[in-house]
């Protein structure tokens, strides 16, 4: 976007309104016109105005995939946030800065620092920025296989999503609780809240979270045995989902399981290496290691061998 394009923009709408376009696309995968709305706001004179546009940077940052320059963005916000005394984004860059950790297995880390974010918004009384933080929690709780920790931390967090009316996070919120059920074998609490988060998503038009929820559909399926179902869920949640390495993993790490379960050994190092793929781009040292641990037993462990 040209400055005449943008000031014309900014005669007509404020700093709140542009930095909600520019997330939208952002989280649209217009990363481009995110950047475009937000890079002139970072040289203005407000100083709450700069710095949260600098904050919303680092996140297009991490939406993208690129975990190093968001990070690099949310300490430098930090260390302004924090001379100057700006509460609220300094509680956003603690939560952004723990969200990464959490993308690289850093999980002790990472609910450390969201927990410096979730003080911060407990004692402004922010409840939207409460809800993210619990909803982090969650994820990284999941990461760690502490599967009731996460389910106990998202439904905080949904209820707060409920209360303020949000409807995307409540159904992220929805679909998160569906997954760590689906890990513990709950599988009738699993399919209500996927349905419920499959319809908030198409209700406001969210494309990317219905590819999750097709591949939680197809994890549904092939628990029950149903491959040829499953198959058909995984590859239009792959469609839906486009080259987002994060969700592109968490399908494929899927995928793996459910050949394990089938006893197709080509089709597991398939998705097996399409995994560890994606965790080199989102920079998890972690699961890389966890992932090239499986594909050496597969390799060189024989079925139906004593070890």
């Amino acid at each position: 976007m040209n400055n005449n394009v943008y000031n014309k923009t900014r005669r007509y709408i404020g700093m709140e309104q542009i930095i909600e376009t520019a997330r939208n696309y952002a989280i649209q995968g217009d990363y481009e016109k995110a950047i475009s709305l937000l890079q002139p706001l970072t040289e203005s004179e407000n100083i709450v105005e700069k710095l949260e546009a600098e904050y919303q940077i680092g996140y297009v940052h991490y939406l993208q995939g690129n975990y190093d320059e968001a990070e690099k963005q949310y300490k430098k916000t930090l260390d302004e946030c924090i001379k100057k005394d700006l509460i609220e984004i300094t509680g956003k860059c603690y939560c952004g800065i723990g969200s990464i950790y959490n993308q690289q297995g850093k999980s002790i880390e990472s609910i450390e620092e969201i927990r410096k974010a979730l003080k911060i918004f407990k004692e402004t009384n922010n409840l939207y920025e409460q809800s993210r933080c619990l909803n982090n929690i969650g994820v990284t709780y999941g990461r760690i296989n502490f599967y009731e920790e996460a389910v106990l931390y998202y439904s905080q967090s949904l209820a707060i999503a409920q209360g303020i009316g949000d409807k995307r996070a409540e159904g992220y919120m929805s679909a998160n609780i569906a997954e760590n059920y689906l890990k513990l074998d709950q599988t009738k609490e699993a399919g209500f809240y996927l349905k419920k988060a499959y319809s908030l998503f198409n209700e406001i038009g969210e494309t990317k979270p219905l590819g999750v929820c097709y591949s939680l559909f197809a994890e549904l399926y092939y628990k029950s045995k149903d491959y040829d179902n499953a198959e058909r869920y995984f590859d239009k949640g792959i469609k839906l989902v486009g080259k987002d390495k994060f969700f592109l993993a968490n399908i494929f790490e899927k995928m793996f399981k459910m050949y394990e379960q089938k006893g197709d050994r080509i089709k597991q190092k398939e998705n097996l290496l399409k995994t560890i793929e994606c965790y080199k781009e989102l920079g998890n040292d972690s699961k890389i290691a966890e992932f090239k641990n499986k594909l050496v037993e597969l390799e060189y462990i024989t079925p139906g061998k004593p070890l």
